[in-house]
């Protein structure tokens, strides 16, 4: 038997101070301003815009306008001429497929006349409250600053000169990182590779891809697609050999990642050969689509459905490719509105499951029944997880709506994961909140995306981090044609000496991926005095600690890191999008200014002062950690603190592994409290504690 050494440990109070992280050092009461019109413009229609997100009517942007917005207690100076009375308006873009324009206004100010001049002064917070308490006329919901699409001026007849917002800096701008919060635990970051992947499987340039997707961004998961009886562009079955997959599977293990695979059917089964498939023409609302079949007694088919996902499972297993999670509809809801998931007509109907089974089609929530029950019979202990509902838009009350009769049914414990896509959402920080409020005591995994708008796309991926707490994110083209530039990594032909190029959404991607490992768990962060935004995680051992930061706000930042820990060392990556999203070329080539233009990944010196965040720049800061000096204090005994916190602080908040707390002995006794450990693993006690907060 081993020879244990063992002895009481220390009673450790954690004492973290949390200081804030000084961005721009701007002296107290400094007066700012930002000028969002300067001219002369005559009001001559019912509130004409003079910012919007659709349209350039000046120079400034919506992001701009709601970054100086933002500012306590900042107001909206308008110097105009006219006798009309001036007011302001904010209005919202349509949401949830609808097609009102809904808008608030606000004409509370106060006005002073110099000469022909007249300057009225609103309060921005007064105009925001405003327009964030009105409803939206499509939906109901709130009015959201993210989906603002103009800031117009009304007084028919005045001539305005200049529009500025105006704010006190009563101090430091700060990036505020708790380093003793706990959220999330990052299980990993990849993409799809279905339509077009095989091209580079094929392509001499293959292993440099290889290289940039588990290297480079170092995904760890895979999404692939059920081919088991779909037919391809030649008429025949799709081969379930899966060689190219197997390919992407087998690349990544070469490259030390250990994948996470993903299989999601497109319901594309043959609608002759596959006995459980019907066509419904028409049903209640007019909608044609493919749905299961009914048996001889008018049941719906749920249990052959749930035998085809088992095969189909089986053919992935044969080819060498494990499946740990699977999906039985791709973007479940939207197959039976006969329309894509941009609102354009369908080129052919699609496979529809209902969220509850009426004459015209079958249920999604008995689907996932029978394939769960299924999967257990087949695989056991094996069984993929279903990725429950996996709908094209992150909408709280969509998911409610498909997930609600597995709850309501006594089969909640069959879901574990939570799959959406972002299409046809709000995709703002209350709507990704929203979903987490609803659903947070389940993984939330974003599983399809795509965005033209480079910055943009950081920018909702860190709000789906801080708000939703998704644990999974994953974009759409992994691999993929010449296009819109939206995709990773661009093949430039089908023949396999074609060029292969890397996009800006493979860098934007590898910011948050390369360094935001699995197991990595999200830290409350914040901004102070700035309108940069910013994410933060720590590696399960508490050494490292991640900050990925956004400056889309129009102006240059600059930000000091004060994290709670003391930082011994830090890498700074900075991508530059001097081209930040897609544009046509008006001479009809194709669109190259985000590889022409761009900078990505340059490596910035870290002096342990102030970092420079350029206007349209992302930034990934990679800071090894200690215990700041005087965070940690030790007593020989439990005197001086509560006896219990020290059992509260290891059992309460798990952070004993398994196998360590297996070996230790953690007790409680009237005013004494403690734990007896293996010598051996005292460091590691220490560590992990020091790092808990």
């Amino acid at each position: 038997m081993r020879r244990f050494f063992k002895l009481l440990a220390v009673i450790i109070v954690c004492v973290m101070a949390v200081s804030s992280v000084s961005i721009t050092g701007w002296a107290a009461e400094t007066p700012m301003s930002f000028t969002v019109f300067e001219g002369s413009k005559l009001i001559d229609g019912w509130f004409p815009a003079f910012v919007s997100s659709w349209q350039n009517p000046g120079s400034v942007t919506i992001d701009q306008l709601k970054a100086a917005l933002d500012h306590p207690y900042a107001t909206i100076e308008l110097v105009y001429s006219g006798n009309a009375t001036p007011g302001l308006l904010l209005q919202s873009n349509p949401v949830s497929g609808g097609t009102h324009y809904t808008w608030a206004t606000d004409s509370d100010c106060e006005i002073t006349v110099n000469g022909d001049r007249k300057t009225a002064v609103f309060s921005a917070q007064s105009l925001v409250n405003k327009y964030t308490s009105t409803k939206h006329q499509d939906d109901g919901s709130y009015l959201s600053l993210d989906n603002l699409l103009n800031f117009s001026v009304g007084g028919e007849g005045n001539t305005v000169y200049s529009i500025v917002v105006k704010w006190i800096d009563n101090g430091t701008s700060k990036i505020i990182i708790d380093p003793s919060s706990r959220h999330q635990t990052i299980a990993g970051w990849g993409a799809s590779y279905t339509w077009y992947g095989d091209w580079l499987v094929n392509n001499i340039h293959a292993e440099q891809g290889y290289d940039w997707i588990f290297e480079d961004a170092e995904f760890n998961i895979l999404r692939f697609r059920d081919l088991n009886m779909v037919r391809g562009y030649g008429g025949g079955y799709e081969s379930t050999e899966y060689k190219a997959y197997k390919a992407y599977y087998d690349a990544a293990v070469k490259r030390g990642i250990d994948p996470i695979v993903l299989v999601t059917s497109w319901g594309q089964y043959d609608r002759n050969d596959c006995e459980f498939v019907a066509f419904t023409e028409r049903d209640n609302n007019g909608y044609t689509y493919y749905t299961l079949a009914k048996d001889q007694n008018g049941e719906y088919m749920y249990e052959e459905l749930a035998q085809f996902c088992v095969e189909s499972v089986k053919l992935f297993l044969k080819a060498g490719i494990p499946v740990d999670y699977f999906s039985i509809s791709n973007e479940t809801e939207l197959q039976g509105l006969g329309r894509d998931e941009q609102g354009n007509a369908r080129d052919e109907a699609g496979f529809y499951f209902g969220a509850e089974e009426n004459e015209y089609h079958c249920a999604y929530w008995k689907a996932h029944v029978a394939v769960y029950e299924a999967f257990q019979e087949a695989f056991g202990d094996d069984a993929p997880i279903i990725t429950a509902a996996e709908v094209m838009a992150d909408r709280a009350s969509l998911i409610k709506e498909y997930l609600d009769p597995l709850f309501e049914n006594g089969y909640g414990y069959m879901v574990e994961l939570i799959a959406h896509h972002l299409y046809g959402s709000e995709n703002s920080k209350a709507s990704f909140a929203e979903v987490y409020e609803l659903f947070g005591d389940y993984e939330l995994w974003q599983t399809e995306w795509y965005n033209n708008d480079f910055l943009d796309h950081a920018d909702k991926l860190i709000n789906e981090l801080n708000y939703e707490n998704i644990t999974a994110y994953l974009y759409w083209n992994g691999v993929w044609i010449e296009d819109t530039a939206n995709c990773l990594i661009q093949v430039n032909g089908w023949d396999s000496i074609s060029t292969i190029e890397r996009r800006a959404n493979h860098y934007a991607m590898t910011h948050f991926s390369k360094y935001i490992k699995p197991g990595y768990v999200r830290l409350d962060s914040d901004v102070q005095m700035s309108n940069c935004n910013v994410t933060a995680f720590i590696s399960p051992e508490g050494d490292k600690l991640v900050a990925v930061v956004l400056n889309k706000s129009g102006i240059d930042e600059n930000l000091s890191i004060d994290c709670g820990f003391d930082i011994s060392s830090a890498s700074i990556y900075q991508s530059t999008f001097n081209s930040p999203k897609y544009v046509k070329p008006s001479d009809g080539s194709l669109y190259r200014d985000d590889i022409l233009m761009n900078k990505y990944l340059v490596s910035v010196a870290y002096s342990g002062g102030t970092v420079a965040f350029p206007n349209n720049t992302l930034t990934t800061i990679v800071m090894d950690i200690v215990p700041a000096e005087g965070d940690i204090n030790a007593s020989g005994s439990a005197d001086d603190v509560d006896a219990g916190l020290l059992f509260d602080h290891i059992v309460g908040r798990n952070l004993l592994d398994g196998s360590l707390l297996d070996r230790a002995n953690v007790y409680k006794d009237g005013t004494q409290s403690g734990v007896v450990v293996d010598l051996r693993d005292f460091v590691k006690l220490i560590t992990v504690m020091r790092n808990s907060g």
